[in-house]
């Protein structure tokens, strides 16, 4: 009976180091989708972040890179992202959205240690307290960057046709729940084996 939890305890060590992978993941998943229903422009975090210390001289080649009909249809993609990017940090809103991005950096950079505390979780046979009490923290931080970009594209759909937070958002959140559900069930799994 022993040994099955203590598999057990290493099953869920082990979905709950796949989920904090998925997290970090998430930063090059969309954060922001822009357009219509029909025909429209996803922005990961990646992209946002790129966009950050960009000037209107540096807007306005990227604007130009766009329409430039030489270069490959990825290229002017690419461009066109990093023009809807800068714009929407020139809005009437962009408090919101600059917290959002600054969010989505921070469940990036938290993920990192929530992978660390996961691995370690594996090799001492499940999850332990430090990865309730992490995971908990990584929630909140996803819960926050989920507000954030929920109200920002709020704000937007008043400038533009369509905006909603990207699927980065939503499995971030979903992730980092199933981080602190499997960190307890972890836990509990190894109380009951000593």
């Amino acid at each position: 009976m022993a040994k099955n939890k203590f598999g057990a305890a290493r099953i869920v060590g082990a979905v709950c180091l796949l989920l904090a992978v998925l997290l970090l993941t998430t930063f090059f998943m969309p954060t922001y989708v822009l357009g219509d229903e029909d025909n429209n422009v996803t922005l990961s975090g990646m992209e946002l972040v790129q966009t950050v210390g960009m000037d209107d001289e540096a807007a306005l080649k990227e604007l130009a890179n766009s329409l430039n009909p030489s270069l490959e249809e990825k290229e002017r993609e690419a461009a066109l992202k990093k023009v809807m990017a800068y714009s929407l940090t020139k809005g009437e809103n962009s408090e919101t959205f600059g917290f959002s991005v600054i969010l989505n950096i921070a469940v990036l950079i938290i993920s990192i240690p929530t992978i660390i505390v996961a691995l370690i979780g594996l090799l001492r046979k499940g999850p332990g307290t430090g990865a309730i009490i992490m995971n908990v923290i990584v929630t909140l931080f996803s819960l926050l960057f989920m507000i954030l970009t929920i109200s920002a594209t709020k704000n937007l759909n008043e400038t533009v046709t369509y905006a909603s937070a990207g699927a980065g958002v939503w499995i971030a959140l979903v992730a980092a729940v199933g981080l602190v559900a499997c960190a307890i069930t972890g836990k509990v799994l190894r109380k009951r084996k000593s």
